[in-house]
């Protein structure tokens, strides 16, 4: 496959639940090792993100009417943001180095993808 369209491929599978699901169709269909890697991360990325909103919006409810729930949002997502900008600018430059402290866990545990 063309290395262009391989770098597409895992540069859209960062985009959000949409973007995930077509780099998942477009690697499937021929698969190669760098998009496999890339939409390993995103969808890792996307559990880990929905977890923290979850958890996030718990601590807001239980907690917002004693402490400011700005500072848990700021807490909870910023660092996911980071995190999913380090993956894409991977994918941009053409790199397979994983997201830091989850991706080496995300490639295992989404092995089968």
């Amino acid at each position: 496959m063309n290395p262009a369209a391989v770098r597409t491929i895992a540069i859209i599978s960062y985009l959000l639940l949409p973007g995930w699901f077509i780099g998942f169709i477009l690697n499937n269909s021929r698969p190669t090792t760098f998009g496999t890697f890339h939409v390993r991360q995103a969808f890792g990325m996307m559990c880990l993100s929905t977890l923290l909103i979850i958890i996030v919006g718990l601590l807001n409810y239980l907690i917002a009417a004693v402490a400011g729930s700005f500072i848990l949002i700021v807490v909870g997502i910023i660092p996911v943001i980071i995190l999913w900008m380090l993956g894409i600018i991977g994918a941009i430059r053409g790199e397979m180095k994983p997201i830091p402290y989850f991706g080496k866990t995300f490639q295992k545990w989404f092995a089968g993808l």
